[in-house]
């Protein structure tokens, strides 16, 4: 087993879906659990998410804790546009420590899906415009880091048919992303989301990206303290990529 001590994918209650994830708790717990260094980074949709992390910062300030602790953002590509840009100015982000670029959205659509079924493209046009969108992401050098590389489609295409053209787009995306100097993350809750049978192939993504000489980081994405450093499918993932 790979020895993980640090977390750098953490939600928090004013995300709107983790009512259980005070500040507080959230630092208690990363205490308890040993952690070294955790990094929480809320969910910025709109400019006006944006004073959430000086709030976060604050409440952390009062506290006392001995694991180090990041505030950060995850900050998304803004989903009525195909081209990867941000839903904030890049300048209205400066002085921000950590930020992680994220695809929630289908492109154009802004629509949030859960399933094939639910996706309301066609596979062709949903990968044409991830594609368009993640390498927009990845030429953004504000960003630190890429959260949950493929997580779109991954829920909402059908991997026996979409999985090599997938890899393909992220050997690309992870060139673009060595000349930026933007890590990818290995993401506990996506990698236990995605279709059953490509978990023992989801680590090819990965691989694609240390092929490309990136740095590679651990994220839980925690919306409720027991999945704080859970790390059960990154494990099998690490297992996969030292064999």
């Amino acid at each position: 087993m790979n020895e993980i001590n640090f977390d750098n994918h953490i939600h928090t209650c004013f995300c709107g879906h983790a009512d259980a994830m005070t500040i507080p708790v959230i630092v208690e717990t990363a205490d308890k659990l040993g952690l070294e260094r955790i990094a929480i980074v809320e969910h910025i949709y709109s400019p006006a998410e944006l004073p959430l992390i000086e709030k976060i910062k604050s409440q952390v300030a009062g506290l006392c804790h001995d694991c180090k602790v990041i505030v950060g953002a995850e900050v998304d590509v803004d989903g009525k546009k195909t081209d990867g840009s941000l839903v904030v100015e890049n300048s209205q982000l400066e002085g921000i420590d950590f930020i992680i670029g994220a695809i929630h959205y289908v492109p154009g659509e802004n629509f949030y899906p859960h399933s094939p079924d639910d996706c309301p493209l066609n596979a062709d046009e949903l990968m044409a415009r991830w594609q368009s969108s993640l390498v927009g992401l990845v030429s953004n050098p504000i960003i630190d880091v890429l959260a949950h590389p493929a997580r779109l489609p991954g829920v909402a295409t059908d991997m026996n048919i979409t999985f090599n053209h997938i890899l393909s787009i992220l050997e690309d995306a992870a060139q673009i992303s060595a000349e930026n100097n933007i890590a990818w993350e290995i993401n506990n809750l996506t990698a236990a989301k995605i279709q059953q049978d490509f978990r023992p192939h989801w680590y090819l993504l990965t691989q694609s990206a240390i092929d490309a000489g990136l740095d590679i980081t651990y994220g839980s994405d925690a919306h409720c303290p027991e999945d704080i450093a859970k790390q059960d499918c990154v494990q099998q993932i690490l297992a996969e990529l030292t064999d």
